[in-house]
């Protein structure tokens, strides 16, 4: 083999070899994260979801609407011990204290070494804005006001 067939076929090797892992990427994502939700959203518009929610912050830059505060949940993926990406949450006004110090501001770990992130179920309906924007319905009233 010349020096240009054998590039060719390295070449070929290596392109193969990376579509094949990014093909095994995406599809390794467990139930429960925001991730997954978002890969299969067609099928979970408008239907209640359990998260594993590590996390939230709370949205200052977010469009206002009357009644309504905006949180970013940040989600773990167990079944593969990764981050399960995050989701736009819509709280009511009345409960956003609440839901602040229930799923709490910052990663906490259940053990002093580090080893195990803490969560907390998330529950709420998974809803649809125009186009492929999509939110957490805590409350299961937002989107008379939001839409």
């Amino acid at each position: 083999m010349n020096s240009l067939t054998k590039l060719l076929l390295f070449v070929l090797c290596s392109t193969l070899s990376t579509a094949v892992a990014n093909a095994n990427v995406s599809i390794r994502i467990g139930k429960n994260c925001a991730r997954f939700y978002y890969n299969s959203a067609e099928r979970w518009y408008n239907n209640k979801i359990n998260l594993d929610c590590v996390y939230v912050r709370r949205l200052t830059r977010a469009s206002k609407v009357d009644g309504i505060v905006f949180f970013a949940a940040y989600t773990l993926d167990r079944k593969y011990s990764a981050p399960g990406g995050r989701i736009v949450v819509a709280v009511p006004e009345k409960r956003a204290h609440s839901f602040a110090s229930k799923y709490g501001t910052s990663v906490r770990y259940r053990n002093r070494r580090h080893q195990a992130v803490k969560h907390v179920p998330l529950t709420g309906v998974f809803r649809r804005l125009e186009g492929d924007i999509a939110y957490l319905d805590i409350s299961g009233k937002c989107p008379d006001r939001i839409i």
